[in-house]
Parts: structure tokens; sequence; C-alpha cells
């Protein structure tokens, strides 16, 4: 109310009390603020911007996990912001060092850095004293470039991997709209053009917070690596699947194949003894074993060590637990019928309590399927690959994310050795989304 005609600076708002959260509420959607005491109600106006500042939960921003995870403050008031920046401390020499220079020259003399500027303090109040004085009227060219920007911001927004802050609703056209009509008053426009709409979506598009988020590393165990690498070859459904889309084998080039058979004739020739010396001939032939295991070890290793980026992991992991929401509905629906003493729509009897889940080859198998519908997997290596990779990311989630369950597992059978086993049980178990998991 007191910032009514300015701006309201907050500082610490994410400490503010539940109490004055709600508050503020009607303050930033209605630019009013009612007082109701002693029998007597008003309403004032708050006719003001507010630039609110905000740290992370944990003393830094952590980029694996989103802004709800970082800021302890309800979605409500995100989203009534019409911009929102993330200003990560990044350890940078460069950036340091200015930092430092300016704050010790302030130090020094606080008013060598003001006559530095190229205008005055008088010049920039009389610029913004008549920018705010203009009420820009919107374009036709405005209006369509405000209707293409919100729909490409909807598109964006509904993309699988989306890392925005918050949804894209139609508060973010009104941003739009109260953006653009700023850009007009920054170039002292009094119509709103469609250059003023395509900077303001710049900037709302940039303060969408999709941060740069490390890559994560799978590398969950030597054990569930070795096996999902083994697992695309074993498995017959994997091959006939591929078939059916006409998904073609890559093949190695043989220029690759003749220049190491050159560079192994070559280390060869370079070992063995000049004639008529006392070379042990067995020397180099151990060298070479060893060398050999040694480079063994590496791809085995560098095979097992599976980077991918957050995007991409967060497209599998929604695929998979949107699956997975879907069979549990279905299975929920099935029992509720047959508790009822009803069947299926189709015949078919309710899913009983200890086959409740999703088997996960059948899982992997749908989102592979899925992945062949769109066009991703162009070759048998690609798809090994992403076979791999799922199998990861479900190991993953099972093991450092508890999203999922397993609530069924095969049994050994006579005459069935460990390997054959470990792999019939990662492709037979069956998951479930776990207690804990809440669905966005």
């Amino acid at each position: 109310m007191l910032a009514d005609n300015g701006i309201c600076c907050i500082d610490e708002f994410d400490k503010m009390d539940v109490s004055d959260q709600v508050a503020i509420h009607e303050a930033m959607e209605q630019q009013t603020i009612s007082i109701s005491k002693a029998g007597i109600q008003a309403t004032l106006n708050a006719r003001t911007a507010i630039l609110a500042a905000a740290n992370p939960m944990h003393g830094r921003y952590d980029k694996s996990q989103p802004l709800k995870k970082n800021i302890n403050l309800p979605p409500a008031i995100l989203s009534r912001f019409d911009l929102l920046h993330v200003m990560i401390d990044e350890l940078t020499e460069e950036e340091d060092g200015r930092i430092a220079a300016h704050i010790v020259a302030l130090h020094k003399d606080p008013t060598a850095t003001i006559a530095q500027a190229p205008f005055t303090m008088e010049k920039l109040q009389r610029y913004i004293k008549y920018a705010r004085a203009i009420k820009p009227r919107l374009s036709a060219p405005a209006q369509q470039a405000l209707v293409r920007s919100f729909k490409r911001l909807r598109g964006d927004d509904a993309a699988p991997g989306s890392h925005s802050a918050y949804r894209i609703t139609v508060r973010q056209l009104e941003a739009l709209v109260r953006l653009s009509e700023a850009m007009a008053r920054v170039y002292l426009s009094p119509v709103v053009t469609g250059e003023h709409v395509a900077e303001a979506a710049k900037l709302l598009k940039a303060s969408i917070l999709k941060v740069d988020v490390s890559d994560l590393n799978m590398d969950e165990d030597d054990l569930a690596a070795d096996m999902a690498a083994n697992m695309a070859q074993q498995d017959p459904d994997f091959s006939d699947m591929m078939n059916q889309h006409n998904v073609p084998h890559e093949q190695q080039p043989a220029a690759a194949d003749d220049v190491d058979m050159a560079d192994a004739d070559h280390e060869q020739q370079e070992n063995v003894p000049p004639p008529g010396g006392d070379g042990n001939v067995q020397q180099p032939e151990k060298q070479a074993s060893q060398q050999g295991k040694q480079q063994q070890q590496e791809q085995q290793q560098q095979k097992r060590s599976t980077n991918i980026s957050a995007e991409k992991y967060e497209f599998i992991k929604n695929m998979l637990l949107r699956r997975l929401w879907e069979n549990q509905q279905e299975q929920e629906r099935q029992q509720a019928a047959a508790a009822d003493g009803e069947m299926d729509v189709d015949g078919a009897a309710a899913t009983p309590l200890h086959k409740s889940g999703t088997v996960q080859k059948e899982l992997v198998d749908w989102y592979l399927e899925k992945q062949l519908q769109r066009g991703v997997i162009k070759s048998f290596e690609a798809a090994e690959t992403e076979y791999d990779l799922v199998f990861k990311v479900i190991n993953h989630m099972y093991r450092k994310e508890g999203l999922v369950t397993v609530t069924g597992a095969p049994k050994k059978q006579p005459n069935e050795d460990d390997e054959s086993f470990r792999n019939r049980f990662m492709k037979e178990r069956r998951l479930a989304l776990s207690p804990n998991f809440v669905p966005e």
C-alpha cells in the first residue's frame, strides 16, 4: 500500500509467514489490499510492482532439482510473478575479479563509479517519469504475435523433460501483454509492435528457468550394468521387434579394421628380436597379453559408466512412470469390479493382488515400441543402447529415487545357473509405483 504507483522490494521472500503469503495473493493478483478491522471494511490500492529475492533451501541451488524443490515457496505465488531468474554463484576467476575490483573501488571513492555513467541521475529520473506516463495500445500485428508466442510457450512447456519453474497458463499470457507494453514504454512508443512482443517473449522464455543441469551417471553397480548390456542380445523378442520395424543392422567400416590390422602387424614386427640374438620371444607375447587385458578392462569400465543428460533422463522417467500409473489405474478398476462381483469389459477377470504391477520386460518393450513409432531408433546398435539405457534408468528409479517398488519376482528353477536366473529375474520381476509417489 505504501508503494502504490511505485515498486515494492522484498528480501528473504521465502522466509515469510504463511499468513503473509496468503495476504500477498490479493495484492499481486488484483493490485488491491482489503482491510477489515473494528467493523470497518476498506479496499486500498496497491498498484505496485514487486521485486523479491529468495534463497535456496540448502544454501546452494541444486541444478539436478527443479525450482520448486529448491525454494520454499508455493506454486500459487511463483505463478504470479511475470519473470523469474536464478542467479547461480559460479566460480569464475574473471567474474570474481571484476566484482571484487568494483567493490574495492566503491570503498575507495563512492563517487568515482557514478561519475563514469553515460547519463546523470536527473536525466534517468526524467526518462523514467516520461516513459511511465505513456499508455501504449496493442496493434493488430502485436495481437497476432502475442497469440503465436503464447501457443509456442505452451507447446514447449508440454514437451517431455521440460524443466520450467511453472506451467504456462493464461497468467503468462497476461504477463506477455504487460511486458510488451513495458517494452513499448522503454522505446517511448505509443503503440505496441510485433518487435516489442518478440522481445517480451524472449524475456519470458529466458525466465522459465531451464537451468543447465549436469549429466547423470547411471553407473549403479557392475552386475546390473553387465546384465543390461547382455539382455538385449539374449532377448529374442527384441530382435523380432526390430525386424518388424525394418531396423537395419549397422556394419563396421572395413577401413578401420585394415588400419587396426596394419598397426597390429607393425607392433608385432617391432616386438620380434633381431636375427642371431638371444631375445626372449615370450616376453613380448606376455606384454601384449597384459595390454589386451588392460584395454578390455578399460572398455568394460567405459561401457558400465553411462552418462545421460537430465532432459533424456526426465523424458524416459516420465514415460515409464506414466505407463506404470496407467496400468495401476486399470488394475485398480479391475479389482474394484471383481469386488462388486463384476467382470472386466472384455470379459477378463480382475488382476489378482499377488500379480499386481507391471512386468519389467513388458515395460521396456512398450517404451522401445513408442520410440520406434516416433522414428527415434534408426539401427540395431541404437536400439541396444536405448535398451541398456532404459534398464539403467529403471534401476536408478528403484535404487536412488525410490519411485518404484518390486511387487513380485520369479523363483529360481531347478538346474538353472545363476547368470540365467539373474537375467530372467530382471525381466520378469513386477514393478509398481511407490506409495510415496504423487503424480503431477
